[in-house]
């Protein structure tokens, strides 16, 4: 072997030792993860936990290249996952446009505007799925709070560093790409004539063959709607000159100068219908009528909907249903908070002391318990559908229980949240 040859050998050595470092070496990416919390607020962030949202595209690239997050889009892994975020944030934010693809809500928190468009024309199992779905490699950053990690497709930063849009071909909306590239350009962004051509190559191949399709890919997911746009010639035999020729004069309209009106939904129900097409169940109890709803509430309904489905109430609560609440732990057994002298008893049966019945919640619910924060244990009971006496702000009352067990315990480095309310439903039960 001559000198050149070991020289070689030797650079390839390194070479992959430098790759084997790098790939070892981790960098955080802690400050970005809280910048992500700060924007979305401690409630959000806790919300997307629970359901395992997936923050990725425009809002992801802002935080890593040190720009201003304008909104913020969540993916999610059911349309159950979609129907219950909707009905958290449907009292608390505006709905400021809803299509097929996606639904944006509005509020203003400490004079900032949060802006959160939940993704439901799809459901999305991973952040591989996100990115599959996605155009350009400058977007495929992600968020996933099932892991509290951020995910980077390979070429994320490179490409973000060259300000180069690369074309994922697989994207589910190539028409809107094309107007995205204009955006991109004057963000400082470039594209390239072979890039270009492989997004326009990309165009030719989808088959349109109504205005609905051409709607579905015309706009929604990126703020732009044309709903209304083909409504005089829809139900005509559709033509793509026709189709073009409307949108040549979608400028001249005066709508396109305004800034579209909040979009009102009755109430959250009709909302959900539209936007996953699921049905809202319910069960009649002692002739009382009750909703389920998505996020594991339970509350009473006074009127029975189009969109609704009847259930058995013994598929809501099967027998040894299990349910939770927070007890007070003392030397003489676990007593009620709100009353001393009601215990619970470990492996035995409990029964209300009072018609009103006993307070528990789900699990995933548990800290919604009245005294969630007073330091207490959490217990497990079982529960039967035929004790089921009512709900009341959120809590599940029934008149008997079993089956009791302590599952967790409060940690010596617990801290209440300063300022907290401690909730109280005053003389309600035990």
């Amino acid at each position: 072997m001559d000198v050149n040859q070991m020289v070689d050998n030797l650079q390839s050595q390194v070479n992959a030792l430098n790759e084997s470092l790098a790939k070892e070496k981790k960098v955080s990416t802690e400050f970005e993860k809280k910048l992500l919390y700060k924007y979305l607020g401690k409630d959000m962030v806790n919300y997307f936990k629970k359901y395992k949202a997936i923050v990725a595209g425009g809002a992801v690239t802002s935080i890593f290249t040190n720009s201003e997050i304008n909104d913020i889009d969540v993916y999610l892994r059911s349309k159950e996952d979609v129907a219950a975020l909707m009905e958290i944030m449907y009292d608390d934010f505006y709905i400021a446009s809803h299509t097929k693809k996606a639904t944006t809500f509005i509020k203003t928190v400490d004079e900032q505007e949060l802006k959160i468009q939940l993704i439901h024309y799809n459901v999305f199992g991973s952040v591989d799925d996100v990115f599959e779905a996605f155009d350009f490699t400058i977007c495929m950053g992600a968020f996933d709070f099932k892991n509290e990690q951020f995910s980077f497709h390979h070429n994320f930063f490179k490409h973000n560093s060259q300000r180069a849009l690369r074309f994922n071909k697989n994207t589910h909306f190539p028409l809107i790409s094309v107007i995205r590239t204009k955006k991109y350009e004057e963000r400082n962004y470039t594209i390239s004539k072979p890039e270009l051509f492989r997004v326009i190559m990309k165009c030719m191949d989808l088959e349109i063959n109504s205005y609905e399709e051409l709607k579905d890919q015309l706009g929604g997911m990126y703020g732009i709607s044309y709903d209304l746009l083909f409504q005089d010639i829809e139900d005509k035999e559709f033509s793509l000159d026709k189709a073009i020729d409307h949108i040549e004069n979608l400028h001249m309209s005066d709508e396109y100068f305004e800034a579209n009106d909040p979009v009102v939904f009755n109430n959250v129900d009709e909302l959900i219908s539209s936007a996953t097409g699921l049905p809202i169940k319910y069960f009649k109890q002692n002739d009382n009528k009750y909703v389920l709803r998505f996020n594991g509430n339970i509350e009473t309904l006074s009127t029975i909907k189009d969109n609704m489905i009847e259930v058995d109430i013994s598929e809501v609560f099967p027998a040894g249903t299990k349910l939770y609440k927070y007890v007070k732990e003392t030397e003489v057994g676990l007593i009620s908070f709100y009353d001393k002298d009601f215990k619970y008893e470990l492996d035995s049966d409990i029964v209300a002391k009072e018609k009103v019945g006993l307070f528990f919640n789900t699990y995933d619910n548990r800290t919604d318990s009245t005294y969630a924060d007073d330091g207490g244990v959490l217990i497990e009971v079982s529960v039967n559908a035929e004790d089921f006496a009512g709900v009341t702000s959120n809590h599940l009352r029934f008149k008997k229980c079993k089956d009791v067990k302590v599952i967790e315990r409060p940690s010596n480095n617990d801290k209440k949240d300063e300022g907290k309310l401690i909730k109280s439903l005053g003389n309600l039960g035990d």
